[in-house]
């Protein structure tokens, strides 16, 4: 996943108006003032033209002669793009978007699990063994910025496991809106040996090509990846994965 960089004065300033919109502090139709950006900033006008013309490049802005640059109507947005989505979640992390990336994997994941069943290869399945391993070692609260990572690899090898381009270039949605998801989930005291369980159930349908298998432990998965994050908005004890749920076998 290719981000821009958000070091030094460019990147920073870049990365701070695109937030700046995203959250509504700069709405649509707003114009810009680059000369009283630039004192704000400190910057050269050379260096704000530049982060204009990246912001463009997203879709956040344009610019129009005699009206000058401005703020894009949100229809616009390149919302898959990976800044615009990490900026987005960094400006409004709140519960109705988070409720918009569970129906977005709803939508994806369950479908790939059973693609990832019928067209995985022996390498799929020692990437995503091997990310499970990684999440077995790191839980919460030993290290849970490994384990973050070791969930975030598992979902997107997964993805690239259905051997479907298209596919697999959804995984900027899963990645950022996984790591912000995560984040919030595993800084509080989270049922992970179930979540552990949850992600082996799948691993193991995925190596048996059991594709309708494997697509149904994915939605039991995610049905309690919402009621977490339900929980954790409303401050109660996240739901574990039922050992019910992973058990039974569809018809």
């Amino acid at each position: 996943m290719s981000m821009y960089p958000s070091r030094g004065q460019h990147g920073r300033i870049v990365r701070e108006l695109g937030i700046r919109i995203l959250s509504g502090d700069l709405p649509p139709g707003t114009i810009l003032d680059l000369e009283g950006l630039s004192r704000q900033y400190g910057a050269s006008r050379t260096v704000m033209r530049e982060a204009i013309k990246v912001l463009a490049g997203k879709g956040l802005v344009d610019s129009v002669r005699r009206r000058g640059t401005f703020v894009q109507a949100q229809s616009q947005w390149y919302r898959l793009d990976p800044d615009v989505l990490r900026w987005q979640f960094e400006a409004t992390a709140d519960a109705a978007l988070f409720r918009q990336l569970s129906e977005v994997r709803l939508m994806i994941e369950p479908t790939a699990a059973a693609l990832a069943a019928e067209n995985r290869t022996e390498d799929d399945l020692d990437a995503l063994g091997d990310a499970l391993a990684l999440m077995a070692q790191h839980q919460p609260g030993s290290d849970a910025t490994k384990f973050i990572e070791a969930d975030i690899a598992f979902h997107v090898t997964l993805l690239k496991a259905t051997h479907n381009d298209l596919a697999a270039s959804l995984s900027v949605v899963i990645e950022i809106g996984l790591a912000t998801r995560d984040d919030l989930i595993h800084s509080r005291d989270t049922p992970t040996k179930e979540s552990l369980r949850a992600h082996r159930r799948i691993l193991d349908s995925v190596a048996a090509r059991e594709p309708r298998e494997a697509e149904r432990r994915m939605r039991v998965l995610l049905a309690s990846a919402a009621s977490d994050l339900s929980a954790a908005f409303e401050g109660q004890q996240p739901r574990a994965v039922l050992s019910t749920d992973l058990d039974h076998k569809s018809p």
